[in-house]
């Protein structure tokens, strides 16, 4: 009898054994385990920000000297010219000045075209259409070029087209006449 009292014994002994190991076990992997697993997270979090600050300690000086440049630098203007006007006898030798202008900058001249319609007796100007292709870049290099001119009043219109080798660049422009015939 005594032994089966002890065999019973044992057996709840194992059973109360196995409960608490369960109960312990339960509360590692819900409590411990994810903790641990958020001070890995943390961390990691914290090795990548200590990175981050020895590279921008790295970087500093190197952005303290390029703001040093940027403060310093002065802006850039175009020199304007003096406005000046073309006489009425010089308007067909303007066609060979742009064609020299297009070629300078890059492009390929299409046409230059004076607008004989837009001079009437007394008028002070006339129009001029310029049509150019080539590198969408090159039109930067005769705006340039077109704004070193004196006699230049305004630009009326840019129009700029893609086609399969590049752009294609409209503009029409006026030109100061002198009145007088002396022009400058």
């Amino acid at each position: 009898m005594k032994s089966e009292k002890l065999h019973k014994l044992q057996r709840l002994n194992v059973v109360y054994f196995s409960i608490c190991f369960g109960g312990l076990a339960m509360f590692f992997a819900f409590t411990i385990i994810p903790d641990m697993r958020a001070l890995y997270d943390m961390h990691t979090e914290v090795d990548a920000l200590n990175k981050r600050i020895e590279q921008q300690k790295i970087f500093f000086p190197a952005y303290q000297t390029y703001l040093r440049e940027i403060s310093h630098r002065k802006t850039f203007h175009l020199p304007l010219p003096q406005a000046g006007t073309l006489r009425r006898e010089q308007i067909s030798t303007i066609t060979k000045l742009f064609e020299n202008l297009v070629s300078k900058s890059g492009l390929v001249l299409i046409r230059v075209t004076p607008d004989y319609g837009s001079i009437s007796q007394g008028s002070d100007s006339i129009a001029v259409k310029l049509i150019a292709e080539g590198d969408y870049f090159y039109l930067r290099q005769l705006l340039l070029e077109l704004g070193n001119i004196s006699y230049i009043r305004n630009l009326q219109t840019l129009r700029v087209q893609a086609i399969p080798n590049g752009t294609r660049s409209t503009l029409v422009f006026w030109i100061a006449l002198d009145k007088t015939g002396q022009g400058s």
